[in-house]
């Protein structure tokens, strides 16, 4: 027997609302009487995770559901859709859940009669967001009270950033240097630096290290230990280089004197030597004349 029409809206309606109720995320709807911003309908699992039910929602205004500052807050979303601003987004949160929150306002007759919104959980992209924040800012940090100098260059040499150490070394600041080649390499060995790059620049190499020389502001040359890694995007292409410099200045003067002093010991050594050697036959001469 076929359906009647009313008999198939009534089951495409039943049909709707099974869906509603079983979505993932939540779905309500308001209006506006007589000043006060009422809720008509709602449903999705995201109903429960937050805490409420149709029950506590039907009927009711935000500040009846919702602590007076977050209702008051998302009230002002709410108004804006119902005076017919269009695509109104805001996230909330209750009781651990973070959801996003899409307004549409429905017109009948270029009028709005009604506000639909859907929401979707977004807690685990807040987690996320959050572990990422975490890890900036302990970035941040390590980059900033490192005693080592960092910069961070971009794959021809300009500098994206440099930290505090970076300034005390070499005397440069980071407003000097943004968007400019490095000015602390020495010509003599660019090029010979540009090919000891290629191999990270192209993937090849995780990191490389070396001892090498570089040129503070005021044109003095320093030895540093210089360490240089890649930075990839998520295609695993290389978008930039770091570089940490230890300066080790001080260490190469005395390994300098204390090599210089190696080789007066071997002198004076070699000295005594000869001096004994010829003292021997003086000895013996006198002996022998006695």
């Amino acid at each position: 027997m076929e359906k009647s029409p009313e008999d198939s809206l009534k089951i495409s309606c039943e049909e709707l609302g099974e869906t509603l109720i079983k979505q993932q995320g939540m779905t309500f709807k308001f209006k506006n009487v007589e000043g006060r911003i009422i809720h008509t309908f709602i449903a999705g699992k995201l109903l429960s995770k937050i805490g409420l039910t149709p029950e506590i929602v039907i009927g009711r205004e935000l500040s009846e559901i919702l602590p007076a500052e977050i209702a008051k807050n998302k009230e002002s979303f709410y108004r804006e859709a119902w005076e017919g601003k269009e695509d109104i987004t805001y996230e909330g949160e209750l009781n651990g859940v973070y959801y996003l929150a899409s307004l549409q306002p429905i017109r009948q007759f270029g009028k709005v009669i009604e506000v639909i919104a859907s929401c979707v959980d977004i807690t685990e992209r807040k987690k996320a967001e959050e572990e990422l924040r975490a890890t900036k800012e302990l970035l941040e940090s390590v980059i900033k009270n490192s005693a080592d100098s960092i910069c961070v260059t971009d794959t021809e040499g300009k500098v994206i950033r440099v930290n505090d150490a970076f300034e005390r070394i070499y005397g440069w600041s980071e407003k000097e240097l943004i968007g400019k080649q490095l000015p602390s390499i020495p010509e003599n060995i660019y090029d010979s630096l540009v090919e000891i790059c290629k191999p990270v620049l192209t993937g090849k190499e995780s990191s490389i290290s070396l001892e090498t020389i570089r040129k503070r502001k005021d044109g003095e040359l320093i030895h540093v230990f210089l360490t240089l890694s890649p930075i990839k995007d998520a295609r695993n292409v290389v978008v930039a280089l770091t570089g940490i410099t230890r300066d080790i200045t001080e260490r190469k003067k005395s390994e300098e004197f204390f090599r210089k002093a190696d080789k007066l010991n071997v002198v004076g050594q070699l000295a005594a030597g000869l001096v004994h050697e010829i003292r021997n036959p003086l000895a013996s001469l006198r002996v022998f004349y006695n």
